[in-house]
């Protein structure tokens, strides 16, 4: 998978060669017509063909400027990203139901795709219990596991009845996690 700015260079390197096969066509025109050498070239067609390049090229122009603002655009909402969670702090509490888990906002920012994350980055989620606490409408028992998991990569539903194995499992497609 390529990075933006590696697509920016791809973008980059076409627009380039395509005018540079633009100002070929011109070139060749434009010396066919200076030497009168009408006979191996049809102008009308060959005019017509530069037009269409042109077309193509002020299109592709225009593309390149849109990406180019959407790259100056997702940089900016990363910075910002970075900032807010940069400005959490390194303890983070979580009021799961009454229950207090307390862990690191590395933890909870281990996967970029969980509700955690989104939250957390988005500056939207903010501390509203006792002692700074998170507040979680959840199912506390074994919401342990889920930190777990968060934390080393390792999930187990060793010892968990098939309902206790539902409710867990309820939490985590809440939290979006994928062990």
């Amino acid at each position: 998978m390529s990075t933006p700015h590696e697509k920016r260079l791809d973008h980059v390197e076409l627009t380039e060669a395509f005018t540079d096969a633009v100002m070929a066509m011109h070139e060749v025109v434009n010396n066919a017509a200076h030497r009168q050498d009408l006979n191996n070239i049809d102008m009308d067609y060959a005019q017509g063909k530069i037009r269409a390049f042109e077309a193509s090229y002020t299109a592709m122009q225009a593309k390149t400027i849109e990406f180019q603002q959407a790259q100056i655009t997702w940089a900016a909402t990363q910075a910002a990203i970075q900032a807010r969670v940069d400005a959490l702090p390194p303890r983070i509490t979580l009021n799961v139901r009454g229950r207090f888990f307390a862990t690191s906002k590395t933890t909870l920012l281990r996967v970029e795709t969980s509700y955690f994350y989104s939250l957390l980055s988005s500056g939207l989620w903010c501390p509203d219990g006792p002692d700074n606490s998170y507040f979680l409408d959840l199912n506390p028992q074994h919401f342990d596991r889920i930190l777990e998991f968060l934390h080393s990569g390792v999930f187990s539903l060793d010892g968990l009845t098939g309902y206790e194995q539902q409710l867990l499992q309820a939490n985590l497609d809440y939290l979006q996690l994928r062990p």
